[in-house]
């Protein structure tokens, strides 16, 4: 989890929302495997890149597959209660059978009950709603 932001408020929920995936098991989701104050710990996957820096260095990915792996993953977290909030090729990890894991559940919300937060996401990537 980034550490870096000046504003405690945001350290505070983005540590909130990346706790709401513990207990999640999906082939195609991180796992969270300990959630403390100021500690949290993930997952390790081995040779893995994001899906950015595959785009930036102009590698080949099966863009089909990596779809209807994140689609699962999206549909698990939503009948699980999870908003993920900031999808973007950064925050997609493919290890190296070409398996996709949706990471960064720092913007995250309950589905159910989507509320006010600090965290706004990457704006590049937000959905749009018309006034």
């Amino acid at each position: 989890m980034k550490t870096t932001t000046k504003n405690p408020t945001a350290t505070r929920e983005a540590f909130q929302a990346e706790a709401r995936v513990l207990g999640l098991n999906h082939p195609h989701v991180i796992r969270l495997l300990v959630a403390e104050p100021e500690m949290i710990v993930m997952e390790f996957i081995p040779e893995a890149s994001t899906l950015q820096r595959m785009i930036d260095d102009d590698l080949p990915y099966n863009w089909r597959r990596f779809a209807h792996q994140l689609v699962a993953a999206i549909s698990y977290l939503h009948a699980n209660n999870v908003l993920h909030l900031d999808i973007k090729p950064a925050n997609v990890l493919v290890d190296s059978d070409q398996r996709c894991k949706l990471i960064d559940f720092g913007c995250s919300q309950p589905r159910a009950q989507p509320g006010h937060s600090t965290c706004q996401g990457t704006i590049a990537y937000r959905a749009h709603v018309d006034p």
